[in-house]
């Protein structure tokens, strides 16, 4: 739940790292009153001083950024130009302009590209992947973040090797992706460590502390939480001596040590008000209301949570908004006063939903963005290998050159054509996973936070005697079991089939039998919507085919016919028998289906159309059943016309 503080993490980090080198301000002041020429050094004094008032006195860091990009545009000093462009940069992203800074970065990093100044363009692209991850553009600033790393990688910069492990780390944090986040977090604490940067090694073992806690990891989050404590009371790092407070006040929550927690809950907040970071302040009050919500004080829990919705609503952060929301629901219930806990339930359902839709999209765009990154990173080794190999032949020099470079381009030839061939199945692969990610990521969670809030409400409502609201959430609640049920049933068939696993027994069945059970099943929904269902399959019509595989076929069809056909309709069955097979169909006199939609019918869909009384679908039945009809020897397909119904046609083997 506390993604955003790790945003707030790289404003600090920037400050301590500044604050630690404020004793140069002085004797770089006194050098520049000593140096009046005009020249490149006056200007690289003056970025230098520029860089560390950033944080002292930010207004007059422009006196020092205009002077420096002045003196560098007369003598054509483009180095220091641009060294002062990104100086403005980063003076407006201090000041919360970023379209501003996002400008000023590109400009700076078309003068550093002039000049091949690697320190300068990883500056600039650290700058706008920093922006980036403000912004919410995750997949922007991935791959600007692992520009820098191959720059840092490149130029042996350790202290910004570790930065950008910390804020790659972070975005798997904001993501809640806690293990590739501790992944990030140790390799920057291992970097950090081999340069002794104490103050960054502070962040990083606050970071491993909070992240094990998140995967339930308690031994471990304590451990790092007090090396976390010790660290960052001796170096006096403020901010995450707070923030490692309310660590260990959450894991006393956890624990429900709630003295103890109360204790830390109240140190973290001194210290944060002290700092002045307001967002971090307003997640230091949401935790002490969750604090008192674990001790049911609800009024309590209440005025914490609303303290912190008002500072998360003014800086628009949405997460914090939607965390707040969630205890207000919880301490509002706890109360009795049940109107405001629907208020707030609903805001918190429709805002999470929303939140949780963009993340998974952006959690798959990042993780691509890592698998390019590090296979990247194997063929530079592969490379750099051959290279070292071919230093140590010096006496075959010629022999070894021409072998190593034949090896290396049918090594490429052979990588790109296995890249091109794989991309090929990936993308469709990717296409259906990404569809399938989207529906699991919204249709799984919505009915089961429905089932969970309203059966909390459903007693209240009784003892009220509201009883119609009452039968109006239990109906709800029906929905939703038969929602999940059925998106589970289409997980295990989604993972059979990808994995090729489908079991495939076939025999000798009457299809009559089948049907007639089929129907015995959806009697009592196709009564309640006054349809009628007609079974036109003679008796003793043998198929060979998997029982299980031509039950699910023919539940998602006639389930499907009875959800779009409106009452006083008919949907019948019906078979045309051929020498070798079997045609079976399923017809209806519902709705009907577009014809651009047709197309694409038996794909994975993420529009979800609405039955005629409301009901529900995930986008999924349609795709199993050509997976299986194909998987039973068959072939499927559909005829519609909009209005008039649709007939679905599907072939199984007859008995020869």
């Amino acid at each position: 739940m506390r993604k955003l503080v790790y945003i707030l993490f790289v404003i600090s980090f920037s400050y301590n790292i500044i604050f630690a080198q404020t004793k140069k301000v002085d004797s770089l002041l006194n050098k520049l009153e000593i140096h009046q020429l005009k020249d490149s050094t006056r200007v690289n004094i003056l970025n230098e001083i520029a860089f560390l008032y950033q944080n002292i006195d930010l207004e007059k860091t422009r006196k020092y950024i205009e002077e420096a990009k002045s003196i560098s545009k007369k003598i054509n000093y483009k180095n220091g130009l641009a060294t002062s462009v990104y100086n403005s940069a980063t003076y407006y992203w201090l000041k919360g302009n970023y379209d501003n800074s996002l400008n000023l970065c590109d400009s700076a990093l078309i003068i550093f590209n002039q000049t091949k100044n690697k320190e300068g363009i990883m500056k600039c692209y650290f700058r706008i992947a920093t922006i980036q991850m403000f912004k919410g553009n995750y997949e922007e600033a991935i791959d600007k973040y692992f520009k820098c790393l191959s720059i840092s990688e490149e130029t042996m910069n350790l202290k910004w090797k570790g930065m950008i492990y910390n804020n790659i780390g972070a975005i798997y944090a904001n993501l809640n992706d806690y293990e590739k986040a501790l992944e990030y977090d140790r390799n920057a604490l291992r970097v950090r460590t081999e340069i002794k940067d104490t103050f960054s090694i502070g962040y990083s073992l606050f970071n491993i502390g909070f992240h094990s806690l998140k995967i339930g990891k308690i031994d471990s989050a304590i451990k790092y939480s007090n090396l976390s404590l010790k660290l960052n009371s001796k170096i006096q790092n403020n901010y995450i001596l707070g923030s490692t407070y309310q660590l260990f006040a959450e894991i006393f929550d956890a624990q429900e040590l709630f003295d103890s927690a109360f204790k830390y809950h109240n140190k973290g907040i001194d210290l944060i008000k002290d700092y002045g970071n307001e967002r971090q302040l307003g997640y230091s009050y949401f935790l002490l209301g969750n604090h008192f919500l674990l001790k049911n004080q609800y009024k309590e829990a209440v005025k914490y949570a609303e303290i912190s919705l008002d500072i998360a609503s003014k800086n628009e952060d949405k997460n914090y908004v939607t965390f707040n929301y969630f205890t207000l629901y919880k301490a509002y219930l706890g109360l009795g006063n049940n109107k405001n806990a629907l208020n707030y339930i609903s805001l918190y359902q429709s805002l999470n939903e929303e939140l949780k839709k963009k993340e998974n999209v952006k959690k798959l765009v990042i993780q691509e963005k890592d698998y390019e990154y590090k296979l990247e990173q194997k063929i530079k080794s592969v490379e750099h290998e051959a290279l070292l190999s071919k230093q140590r032949s010096v006496k075959n020099y010629f022999i070894a050159a021409f072998i190593l470079s034949c090896a290396l381009i049918i090594f490429i030839a052979y990588t790109l054509f296995q890249k091109v061939k794989n991309n090929r199945f990936l993308r469709k692969s990717n296409e259906n996973r990404d569809k399938m990610f989207k529906i699991i990521s919204h249709d799984f969670r919505s009915p089961l936070i429905s089932i969970s809030n309203t059966m909390q409400l459903i007693p209240e409502l009784i003892k009220e005697k509201d009883y119609e609201a009452a039968i109006r959430l239990s109906e709800k609640d029906e929905q939703s079991v038969t929602r999940v049920l059925s998106l589970i049933d289409n997980l295990i068939n989604w993972t059979l089939s990808q994995n090729d696993d489908i079991p495939y027994n076939p025999k000798n069945y009457d299809l009559y039998d089948i049907t007639y059970a089929i129907f015995d099943i959806y009697s009592p929904i196709a009564n309640f919507k006054k349809i009628e269902l007609i079974n036109n399959i003679p008796k003793d019509t043998q198929v060979y085919c998997d029982k299980n595989i031509l039950n699910t076929v023919l539940r998602n069809l006639i389930n499907n016919a009875i959800k779009f056909t409106l009452p006083n309709g008919i949907i019948t069955i019906s078979t045309k028998i051929f020498k070798k097979q079997i045609e079976i169909q399923v017809s209806d006199t519902g709705v009907g289906i577009d014809h651009k939609k047709l197309k694409t019918i038996f794909s994975i869909e993420e529009d979800k159309s609405i039955g005629t009384k409301g009901e529900k679908g995930n986008g999924l039945g349609l795709f199993f059943c050509k997976e299986f009809v194909h998987k039973n020897k068959g072939e499927i397909w559909v005829e519609s016309e909009i209005g008039k119904g649709s007939v679905f046609y599907f072939t199984v083997p007859a008995v020869t």
